[in-house]
């Protein structure tokens, strides 16, 4: 249990760092910024 949840926390710490250094420098990074972002279309209604 123990191992699990350092295990989680590496996880949550990569994650929380990739989300902050993707917001900050996608601009930045151009058209790679651009390639791998996800947009979710809202569609039409």
């Amino acid at each position: 249990v123990i191992l699990s949840a350092i295990g989680a926390l590496i996880w949550a710490a990569v994650l929380i760092a990739w989300i902050a250094t993707f917001q900050t420098q996608r601009a930045a990074w151009g058209e790679f910024g651009e390639s791998i972002s996800y947009i979710i279309p809202e569609g039409t209604a």
